[in-house]
């Protein structure tokens, strides 16, 4: 009788045990959160703000790029036109 109980309760601890151990990666899945129309329409709605906030600071910027841009080529020609004044200047005063 003794060996019947030990083997009973072999059994009955590696069931146990197995019952322990098998779901455990089933634990580790976590339940996504459920996304419903809403939610979706409101992120698509905030992500499309944001785009269009994005949109105008690069508009802004590109401006400010052009506008100095424009002032230093502005300021190139008026060096180079004076340079160029001074050498005619230069030319006729010899000749």
């Amino acid at each position: 009788m003794a060996l019947y109980e030990f083997m009973l309760n072999q059994c009955v601890l590696g069931l146990l045990l197995g019952l322990l151990f098998l779901p455990g990666p089933l634990w580790a899945v976590e339940v996504a959160p459920v996304l419903t129309d809403r939610a979706i329409a409101d992120s698509l709605t905030r992500l499309e703000e944001g785009q269009r906030a994005v949109r105008t600071e690069v508009s802004q910027l590109r401006g400010d790029m052009n506008r100095q841009n424009q002032h230093l080529w502005d300021d190139i020609n008026a060096q180079s036109n004076r340079q160029f004044r001074l050498e005619n200047v230069r030319i006729v005063r010899f000749e």
